[in-house]
């Protein structure tokens, strides 16, 4: 049965041991869907991650002679301790993210699935797998954000599996999660798998910027995927950036509203029940816009009375700042003429940190102009008269949009690229 208050949730796990930070500080962890505080977890200092990177550091080069299947012997216990776990697991990404329970079953049972595959596989067969450091020891720090899937989880147990040490250090917004799976550090050598808590100031970045790890795995938004790649850029480093950006839509004459609708009434759904989705822009010929833009108000007023009768089954902003940061954005669009339907605040929640369901209309900004890391249930709906009135779509570098473009024909997936 899950406790929140085991102590091992306040705690780092550094040596094969759960510890406090050297510092004493600690942060508080509140429930998103309440807004109320549920726990708190230790605030790593610069001190704390120097201590951890050089015992990584130490425990990296026995683990990297360690033979492969005695490795995948320890990947396999894990597995098998994290299908035992499975449960609290649903329940903190409930509790700790905000995530609705069937999508946090589907998200966890993904992450088991791509455990099971990676270990059928074997070594050899996945990029993790593949050993770009061939022939010397590694630190390999994980550094994710608070909607960081799951399944991400899967990148740092194939790092262990290629036989590198490994730091984790989860979004002090939603940290529990992350301190649940580091409970299974305990099988392999002291030092070899390291959970640091902490702020992403304190921790994050003087991960990136030491000498002592050697590659980075990011996931995240853009301006931190920034500020780590300036940090790395000290010394020379893989990086791995899994950035937001957002997806969208062009329907162009001769495509079905009512078929554009249904597929895009699915995607708004999806983003009400997902931490792992960005807003969704729409680009609709004069001909397409206005039933399409009455159908996806429609789903939007839908949505929000059924989060009336069921909140448990709607997504929630992990802090309050997230979700002013969001509401600030839309009133500023607002500010500059767009139209927003059905968003802003649940006016039946007292508590909690939810953004409803939200249509806007008269974004005259480009794709490029929205900040991806603005998690929420909001489509920014824009016609055009001609192709030639477009605009531009294809963002650049780690911004990139996925696109689907819909036409008399059907819809075409545009690569990212």
């Amino acid at each position: 049965m899950l406790d929140l208050e085991d102590h091992r949730f306040a705690k780092n796990f550094v040596d094969g041991a759960w510890s406090f930070s050297r510092e004493g500080y600690e942060i508080d962890v509140q429930d998103p869907r309440e807004g109320v505080k549920i726990a708190e977890i230790s605030r790593s200092s610069r001190r704390d991650v120097d201590h951890a990177t050089a015992i990584a550091r130490s425990a990296a080069e026995d683990w990297q002679r360690t033979p492969h299947h005695h490795r995948l012997d320890i990947l396999e216990s894990v597995l098998a301790e994290l299908r035992a776990l499975e449960s609290d697991f649903v329940r903190l990404l409930e509790v700790d993210v905000g995530v609705p329970r069937d999508a946090g079953r589907d998200a966890v049972g993904q992450l088991l699935d791509e455990l099971k595959t990676m270990l059928e596989r074997g070594p050899g067969s996945s990029p993790a797998f593949s050993d770009v450091f061939r022939g010397r020891p590694v630190v390999s720090a994980h550094l994710h954000d608070w909607n960081t899937p799951p399944v991400a989880f899967a990148r740092l147990f194939e790092d262990l599996g290629a036989g590198r040490a490994v730091i984790l250090h989860p979004s002090e917004l939603t940290p529990l999660s992350g301190s649940l799976l580091a409970r299974t550090f305990s099988r392999f050598p002291p030092g070899v798998a390291t959970l640091l808590q902490g702020t992403h100031a304190d921790v994050a970045a003087r991960l990136s910027a030491t000498a002592g790890t050697d590659r980075i795995v990011f996931y995240g938004p853009r301006d931190r995927a920034a500020h780590t790649m300036r940090g790395a850029s000290d010394h020379l480093k893989h990086v791995r950036l899994c950035v937001n950006g957002p997806r969208a839509y062009v329907a162009t004459d001769g495509a079905h509203p009512t078929t554009v609708a249904a597929a895009i009434s699915e995607e708004l759904v999806s983003r009400t029940a997902s931490p792992y989705a960005t807003a969704l822009m729409i680009y609709a010929s004069s001909s397409v816009y206005p039933p399409l833009r009455d159908a996806l108000i429609g789903e939007a007023v839908r949505l929000g009375r059924a989060h009336s009768t069921d909140p448990g089954a709607i997504q929630c902003l992990p802090s309050e700042s997230l979700e002013g940061r969001v509401r600030e954005h839309a009133e500023h669009l607002m500010a500059v003429g767009a139209r927003v339907h059905n968003g802003g605040q649940w006016k039946d929640r007292a508590r909690g940190y939810w953004f409803a369901p939200a249509i806007i209309e008269n974004y005259d900004a480009d794709l490029r102009a929205w900040p991806p890391e603005l998690i929420a249930p909001i489509v920014v709906l824009r016609s055009f008269e001609t192709s030639e009135t477009l605009p531009p779509l294809a963002p650049t570098g780690v911004d990139g949009a996925a696109l689907t473009l819909w036409t008399a024909k059907g819809s075409i997936d545009v690569s990212r690229e």
